[in-house]
């Protein structure tokens, strides 16, 4: 009887056990379980979290495009408020602000800095000035009767007429300013293509200074050549300067002699080669 007893309760202790030990295993594989969902969970989550982050700069990248598209456009309309309503280069910036104002293209302009919107504006007057400067100097160069010496008030009764003489403004003392810087440029200007006509003259050479003084055959001769070119000519008016600046030329000929020969070498690269 002790003997079965034992059996059955070896019997149930090992049944016990083994119930044990598989219930510890179902909960280890729910943990590794668990762990897995948490571990998928978290790696989702942070995918979310990603997408949103790279959504996010997107958006952003996309309202900064969005904004400077908006100012382009802004300072497009601007320009093209200047350019309808500012047509003399002597506008004020006070005084021209007041006028864009009554204009409804000055609101879409809240976008521009207060700053931005005066450096349009000098910008804007200073291409004006600049323009009326080349209509100004373009009717001086073709009115063919101003010479190098001619004065202002001259030359004034000669293009008062013309629509670019009004084009250029009301003030008259800045017209003549232009007129005389346009005159001094001129000269200056004829001056280099005498000279150039000079160094283009085959008769003149490092003998013309002598057989001058020998005789004024050769000046003539001289003469009857550069008076063939308009660059010789235009220099009528200021005949003495342009007579300087003939023997200044001719002197210097002179004193630099005859040119070397066509097959002469040059000292130094004799030197090398020897």
């Amino acid at each position: 009887m002790t003997s079965s007893i034992s059996f059955k309760q070896h019997s149930d202790k090992h049944k016990k056990e083994k119930r044990h030990s598989q219930s510890s295993k179902e909960e280890e594989k729910e943990d590794v379980e668990k762990v897995k969902r948490e571990r998928m969970q978290a790696s989702m989550k942070e995918r979310e979290l990603e997408v949103q982050r790279s959504r996010s700069a997107q958006e952003r990248e996309w309202d900064r495009e969005k904004d400077q598209l908006r100012k382009m456009e802004a300072v497009s309309q601007f320009k093209a408020l200047l350019s309808d309503l500012v047509r003399q280069s002597t506008a004020s910036w006070h005084a021209t602000k007041k006028t864009l104002k009554k204009d409804s293209r000055w609101e879409l302009a809240e976008l521009i800095d207060s700053s931005d919107k005066e450096r349009f504006f000098r910008e804007h007057v200073l291409v004006l000035s600049e323009k009326k400067k080349k209509q100004f100097q373009k009717l001086l160069e073709e009115t063919s009767e101003i010479t190098l010496v001619t004065s202002w008030k001259k030359a004034r009764k000669m293009i008062k007429k013309d629509p670019r003489y009004e084009l250029f403004g009301e003030d008259d003392k800045e017209r003549e300013a232009e007129y005389e810087r346009f005159r001094k440029e001129k000269k200056y200007r004829c001056k280099e293509e005498l000279r150039n006509l000079l160094r283009e003259t085959k008769c003149i050479t490092y003998r013309s200074k002598g057989l001058i003084k020998e005789s004024d055959k050769h000046m003539k001769e001289i003469l009857e050549v550069l008076k063939n070119d308009q660059r010789f000519l235009v220099m009528n008016c200021v005949s003495e300067e342009r007579d300087d600046i003939l023997m200044d030329y001719i002197n210097e000929r002179n004193r630099m002699g005859p040119p070397p020969p066509p097959t002469a070498t040059n000292p130094l690269e004799r030197l090398r080669r020897t």
